[in-house]
Parts: structure tokens; C-alpha cells; sequence
């Protein structure tokens, strides 16, 4: 029998180790089985979108059609107002006066639903909503006041650190405190405005008396008066149907007299404007009633055929006496 050498064996030995190295190196890999928490998260879908105007989104400048997430602060900028598009709650536009500032933030509610909150941080917004989308509610905070809105148009400021005023323009609203601020004063409850009322807050003194308001306050360049001045101030017709901001911008967010956010009125009608002068309508309007008339009311009108039908006679004929009875 042969007997290996010491060296022999050792060498052997490390031949095998080598070679099986070798071929684990060449075997495919499988990969790492996955962790729970690894996969990334979806990314957030944006609130709104930059529409017009110079400002910031989260302190860069701010371009027309820039996505804003949610807890982004905007603002505009200091000379001319601004607007965005809300876009999980279609249709629905805020207009930024000069200066102002607000972030979007949505929070759960009942059923499983979020609200939309509008959180204002400076300045004054005009705020159309014509659609919730999926939302349960839609919100707009200031210091004090807590805004619930559905389906109208107003205008709302954060005047001071600690105060707001809102005036509502088109539609109703419920204003409460924030909650913090209702606790904080022992002061509970809501008021709800109807169209052309305004009511102030603050985190001193509550909730103020609703007040009926003459004008609608503009976010205009070249309005420098408070939200509350001007829809208290004096004014030949209120100019409900006017919006210097959107006009400034070149848009058309106004609402015609009667119509509520969602651009309707007479029980959802939609409506238009004709461009045609109120009194060119009523001449219209007074020359169709009298053909209307003579047609069904002259000698040779509908009335006088369906006489004519039913006594066999022409018009303006009377019938001979009846025959004598027989003898």
C-alpha cells in the first residue's frame, strides 16, 4: 500500500478547497429575500398647482404649473396678487392678494374621508370653491377662525398675528373657532353666513357679530384697504360682479348677481353671458309677446280658427235663427 506524504496531502487538500471556491463564485446569486419597510413609499400626489402670477413655493419662484404638495408654504409676491389651481378639489381656484401666504394640508375625518385645509398664514385669499372632489369638507384656518365651506366664493384675512375677518361674497359658510382657540376661551359654537355677511375673530375675544356687508373687498394691485373696510365702505352698487384680482391676471372668475359658486342659479341653470344689453332683451322680448298675441288672438289667429271649427261659420259670422219647430 502507498502512503502519502504529509506535503502531499496538505497540497491535496488545498487543490479541493480552491476549486470549490471557484465554482461558488461562478454560481449564480439569488437575491436577498426583501424586508418588510424597504419598497418606498408612493409619491405623495400633489393639492394644487401654481396657476399665474409671481410668488414662492417653499421659498424658490414659484412657475405656472409648478405642483404644490401638501405642508408647502406659497406666497405671493409683494406687488401684484397671484393664483392656484386646487387640484383634488376640481374647479376650484384660490386668489392670493399681494403679500399673502398660505400651505394646503389635508387631515382624516369620519368614515374614513379627509378634509382639505387651507391654512393662512398672512395676508388675504379669495377663495372659490366649486367642487370637493373626494373630500368630506374643505377648511380655511387663520390665527382664529375655523371656515367650513362647500360649494361658494369669499374672501378671507389674517389681519393680525391673532385676528381674521371673512366676507362672504356668493353661497353659505360655517364659522367656528379653531379648536385650540375655543378650548383656550371656554367659547364654543358656530354662526353661518349667508350671501353678503362678514364676521371677525380672534384669539382674545372669540367670535364677533355677523355683519352685513355693502361691497365686495378686491385683491387688486391698487387695493390697500383691509378686507373688512372695504366690504363695510360705501359703494354705489358693491361691484358683486366684478374681480379686479382675476381681471389684473387676465382671468374671468366672476359670478353674475344670483348665481352661487358653482356658476348656477334657478335651480342649477347654468348661466351665460350674452353680451346683449338688458334693454335690446326686453324690446325682444315685448316684439315676441305681440306676435304671439296677434297670432293667437286677431281675426285670422289660432282662437279664431278653432272657433271657426267648432260652429262651422267664418270669422266675424253669425249663425241664422234656428228652423221653426214642426207643426
Amino acid at each position: 500500500m502507498r502512503t502519502l506524504s504529509l506535503s502531499t496531502l496538505l497540497l491535496s487538500l488545498a487543490l479541493g478547497l480552491a476549486q470549490a471556491h471557484a465554482a461558488d463564485a461562478a454560481a449564480p446569486t439569488s437575491p436577498a429575500p426583501a424586508v418588510a419597510g424597504d419598497a418606498k413609499p408612493a409619491e405623495a400626489k400633489p393639492l394644487a398647482s401654481w396657476s399665474t402670477g409671481d410668488g414662492t413655493i417653499a421659498g424658490a419662484a414659484a412657475t405656472s404649473g409648478a405642483p404644490i404638495a401638501s405642508g408647502v408654504a406659497l406666497a405671493a409676491g409683494a406687488a401684484k396678487p397671484a393664483t392656484v389651481q386646487l387640484l383634488t378639489a376640481p374647479g376650484s381656484v384660490v386668489v392670493l392678494g399681494a403679500g399673502a401666504g398660505f400651505s394646503l394640508t389635508t387631515e382624516a375625518v369620519a368614515d374614513g374621508k379627509e378634509a382639505l385645509i387651507i391654512n393662512l398664514e398672512s395676508g388675504a385669499i379669495q377663495v372659490h370653491i366649486a367642487s370637493k372632489g373626494d373630500y368630506e369638507s374643505v377648511h380655511v384656518r387663520g390665527a382664529a377662525i375655523d371656515v367650513r365651506v362647500t360649494g361658494t366664493l369669499f374672501v378671507v384675512e389674517r389681519v393680525k398675528r391673532d385676528s381674521d375677518y371673512i366676507a362672504l361674497v356668493q353661497g353659505k359658510v360655517k364659522v367656528s373657532l379653531r379648536k385650540e382657540v375655543a378650548d383656550s376661551l371656554h367659547k364654543q359654537g358656530e354662526v353661518e353666513l349667508i350671501t353678503r355677511q362678514g364676521v371677525g375673530g380672534s384669539t382674545s375675544g372669540g367670535l364677533g357679530a355677523v355683519e352685513s356687508i355693502s361691497s365686495r373687498p378686491q385683491l387688486s394691485s391698487a387695493s390697500h384697504s383691509t378686507v373688512r373696510e372695504q366690504a363695510l365702505g360705501e359703494s354705489d352698487d358693491g361691484h358683486w360682479n366684478q374681480d379686479a384680482a382675476a381681471a389684473e391676471l387676465g382671468l374671468s372668475l366672476s359670478m353674475a348677481d344670483g348665481e352661487d359658486a358653482l356658476g348656477t342659479e334657478n335651480g342649477g341653470l347654468t348661466h351665460f353671458d350674452t353680451g346683449i344689453s338688458d334693454g335690446l332683451v326686453d324690446s325682444l322680448t315685448d316684439h315676441i309677446g305681440t306676435q304671439v298675441f296677434d297670432s293667437l288672438e286677431g281675426p285670422t289667429g289660432l282662437s279664431s280658427q278653432v272657433l271657426d271649427n267648432l260652429s262651422g261659420v267664418g270669422a266675424g259670422e253669425l249663425p241664422g235663427p234656428p228652423p221653426p219647430p214642426p207643426r
